[in-house]
């Protein structure tokens, strides 16, 4: 019986260029390998950047309570928040590369309750069969609109409106929304689409319209190689930039600007400092000012 991995040879070709490794056995064994140094690299990051790349390793799908627990865990290991009473979890980081793991079926089962899209009927419902759905209208029927929110769900290239009515009074809350229905291994999960955003569980969905023609006809189209397990290092760059970017908020949250200077003219030492108030503000020097010598309380 032949092996499954009797294969031995095979190539990516890119013009003269040739990317490839001898077997499947091959390419699994460099994936292991590149892992685990980045799980030795790892050691040496902060706790909450090790948590980062903990649920990345482990297939998760980030949603704003990952974000805000890295964000706790950041603020702690910069000394900005008391650690609290609860134990840290352990990191172990997962022992199987992304991946490596047998794939999971999906499918994309249904398009659904479009809001403010359009001039489409409302409780309306897509669903999509197993091999081919075809779906056909006069022009001006409605058939782009419901493509548009699926385009900006997912993947897409080039740039696509989603307008509201036209036909409707303006309203600024009617934002844009749908929902997707998917299926992964059997599950199924309802996903809801909004204006400006993309859906993460929607990341392997790619969609091709005239959008996407005049994007892959007339744009510029990069092409981007990366060695297998070094995406995880994109990833987990975005992860941290994303949560660095919360902490950069929250500190201009918490530190209101200084409305005081005007209060107090001229170029005194008084003025000076009230006009310099920060969070290193020495308070005891500050309150030394406030004190009156025997000639100002006479003058």
């Amino acid at each position: 019986m032949q092996s499954p991995y009797a294969v031995k040879r095979a190539r990516l070709k890119l013009g003269p260029f040739s990317f490839g490794a001898e077997s499947w056995l091959d390419v699994k064994r460099g994936i292991v390998i590149a892992f685990d140094r980045i799980r030795a690299w790892a050691i040496e990051l902060p706790y909450w950047e090790q948590a980062a790349l903990e649920k990345i390793l482990g297939g998760v799908q980030f949603k704003e309570e990952d974000f805000e627990d890295l964000l706790n865990y950041c603020m702690e290991d910069a000394g900005l928040r008391e650690r609290a009473g609860v134990k840290r979890p352990t990191l172990c980081f997962s022992s199987q590369p992304i991946g490596a793991a047998k794939p999971k079926s999906f499918r994309l089962e249904a398009l659904s309750n479009l809001r403010n899209v359009n001039a489409l009927a409302p409780a309306q419902r897509i669903s999509f069969g197993s091999q081919l759905t075809l779906i056909y209208g006069n022009n001006g029927a409605g058939k782009t609109g419901y493509t548009r929110p699926l385009g900006c769900a997912a993947f897409a290239l080039g740039e696509r409106l989603v307008l509201p009515n036209a036909a409707m009074s303006p309203d600024p809350a009617a934002i844009p929304q749908a929902d997707v229905e998917i299926s992964t291994n059997g599950a199924k999960q309802v996903v809801t689409w909004t204006l400006g955003g993309r859906c993460p569980e929607l990341a392997g969905v790619h969609v091709f319209d005239a959008s996407s023609l005049a994007a892959h006809i007339t744009g510029a189209n990069a092409l981007s190689f990366s060695p297998a397990g070094l995406s995880v290092l994109t990833f987990l760059a975005e992860v941290t930039d994303s949560v660095r970017s919360r902490l950069r908020q929250l500190i201009a949250k918490e530190d209101p600007e200084n409305h005081f200077g005007p209060l107090f003219s001229g170029s005194s030492s008084v003025s000076a400092r009230v006009g310099a108030l920060s969070a290193r503000t020495d308070l005891q020097a500050l309150k030394q000012l406030t004190i009156l010598t025997s000639s100002e309380e006479t003058g």
